[in-house]
């Protein structure tokens, strides 16, 4: 070899963030990897540290080490604890980053050579067993390429692939078109698939080849070779078959040759395989072919991985934006003020432990001044409940006006939620204010008593409602017993439903009525004060716990004179 012999080594980007990037390696300096921009090759992607690894060109080879990256250096699979020698055809990952390198081979621009690539083996990884006839062979995840031009046309195929997988989140659609550059990477094929695994666990066809002059297609037929398949996925490790003259094995045809690739993702997810058979017996594939197919099968498992992520944040948008409408429907149905009425003051706390929630209040104008309010709990949580509430709520007011008592109203809202079969039950609270002669009205359908505040002796009370209802939707005759009760000045009347007094605390204690009453005895004079005192002890009890429940709370005020 003369001395005008010149080759470079070099470092080929595989995936994401520069598919296809090529960098040379010089013998006489260190080469930085990272995502800094001083770096020698930067790599702009989230999973590579800063300053990620380095490769030293010492006498001849080059050497990589890792400094102390987050996520780590990898060499064929095997993390990198100390500087490794690189051989040619070696697969680096930078945590998610594919590379590729590969050794300069010199040769003489003179005369005619042949250049041959030298087995390659790592100093924790043993050369690949030879494919004897007849028998299986679990194979290693090594890459290594024989002669230049055929390394030139597979790596240009490669990266062919990689653009495909990274053109598109559809990643199904484009299979069809890699198994097709598959095929031109094996002129010996001549029968290939793509099989993934459903949600269910069951192998699909996505893509299959049935001779080397038809194009790729997706149908729902039987699997080639299933058990090669199945036993490929779940050992996730590569198989290579053969056979003999005499037919055994590989699908029982004299010469065939199989090679299957499990589909695997991070963290050790199973998504499919990748099957390539070919009939020739002069050309049978090889340890190196699976190898590369390996390297197919790792980037689809990247771009799959990818492409579902990107499903789940799309029905994750999805949901948040139906659920945000529904908040704003929901938000919408309640009231935006309270009732003005001479000589009382009415407030109203609500808040969703959810983007909606199951509780809701309401308020409406009777005839003579009268005035009905009152809170109501769907069983259940979240959406369910919610969409439970916006039917009695849309229900309350035509129900209320249209009955000529309490009691009657009470009984036609129960028929109406018993209509919906899978409605649950609803607990109900209504009181009906008549200020002309200061009594309030309360009947209960499973619901907590109200509380109330003595204006003159400042003690706290359950209101009593004797022979109380069960809830809305439990039986088809119930009888409700609405109660009246007279209102002195500077009585305070407090309606809730069991978001407050089932609130939990990170020790998942309970808040309790009895630290209610504790709240609304201490608390300063007038409604408004109650409610705010109330939800200042709430939120210290919880101690930042998140909301278990949803949290509603109406009251009422008599003025003093």
């Amino acid at each position: 070899m003369n001395n005008d012999a010149h080759a470079v080594s070099t470092l080929i980007v595989l995936g994401s963030p520069s598919p296809g990037a090529r960098y040379e390696l010089s013998k006489r300096r260190t080469t930085v990897i990272g995502r800094d921009v001083n770096c020698d090759i930067i790599l702009r992607h989230p999973a590579v540290s800063r300053h990620h690894a380095l490769i030293v060109g010492e006498d001849g080879q080059f050497f990589l080490e890792d400094t102390g990256s987050q996520n780590g250096t990898f060499v064929n699979g095997s993390r990198v604890a100390t500087r490794i020698c690189l051989q040619d055809g070696d697969r680096i990952d930078l945590a998610d980053v594919p590379l590729i390198f590969f050794r300069a081979a010199e040769f003489d621009t003179d005369e005619e050579s042949t250049v041959t690539f030298p087995p390659r083996t790592t100093q924790d990884q043993q050369p690949a067993a030879n494919v004897e006839s007849g028998t299986d062979v679990l194979l290693p995840l090594v890459l290594n390429v024989a002669g230049v031009d055929q390394l030139q046309g597979r790596l240009d195929l490669l990266l062919q692939i990689t653009r495909q997988l990274g053109s598109s989140l559809a990643v199904t659609d484009i299979l069809p078109r890699v198994l097709e550059l598959l095929f031109q990477m094996y002129p010996q094929a001549n029968e290939g698939q793509i099989d993934l695994v459903d949600t269910d666990g069951r192998l699909t066809v996505v893509a299959e080849k049935r001779g080397r002059e038809r194009e790729p297609t997706v149908r729902s037929g039987a699997l080639i070779e299933a058990g090669m398949v199945r036993e490929a996925i779940d050992g996730r490790r590569s198989i290579l078959r053969s056979s003999d003259s005499s037919g055994k094995d590989a699908r029982n045809e004299a010469g065939n040759s199989t090679m299957c690739v499990p589909v695997i993702a991070p963290p050790e997810l199973d998504l499919g395989a990748i099957l390539l058979h070919t009939s020739d017996a002069c050309h049978g594939f090889n340890s190196e072919d699976v190898e590369l197919v390996s390297t197919v099968a790792i980037l689809t498992g990247q771009a799959l991985s990818y492409a579902r992520a990107h499903e789940i944040v799309l029905r994750h948008t999805s949901a948040q934006r139906h659920l945000d409408a529904a908040r704003s429907i929901q938000l919408g149905m309640l009231p935006r003020q309270s009732p003005t009425v001479p000589g009382y003051v009415f407030c109203n706390h609500y808040v969703a432990a959810d983007r909606v929630g199951g509780d809701y209040f309401f308020y409406e104008r009777l005839s003579n001044r009268r005035v009905i309010f009152g809170v109501a709990d769907a069983s259940g949580k979240g959406l369910p409940a919610a969409i439970k509430i916006s039917r009695l709520a849309g229900e309350v007011r035509f129900r209320i006006s249209t009955s000529r008592t309490l009691k009657s109203a009470l009984k036609r809202l129960n028929q109406f939620v018993l209509e919906f079969a899978d409605a649950g039950f609803i607990t109900l609270c209504v009181g009906v204010l008549d200020p002309r002669s200061h009594t309030l009205t309360v009947a209960s359908a499973g619901h907590m008593p109200p509380l109330r505040r003595s204006g003159a002796s400042c003690e706290v009370e359950e209101l009593p409602i004797p022979n109380g209802s069960l809830p809305l939707g439990i039986e088809p005759q119930p009888e409700f017993h609405p109660v009246r009760y007279g209102l002195e000045p500077g009585d305070e009347v407090l309606i809730y439903t069991d978001g407050v007094t089932e609130a939990m605390n990170s020790q998942r204690e309970l808040y309790r009525k009895t630290r209610l009453i504790e709240a609304i005895s201490r608390s300063e004079v007038g409604i408004e004060a109650v409610l705010a005192t109330i939800v200042r002890d709430l939120e210290s009890f919880r101690a930042g716990a998140a909301p278990s429940d949803d949290t509603c709370m109406v009251g009422l005020q008599r003025l003093s004179a």
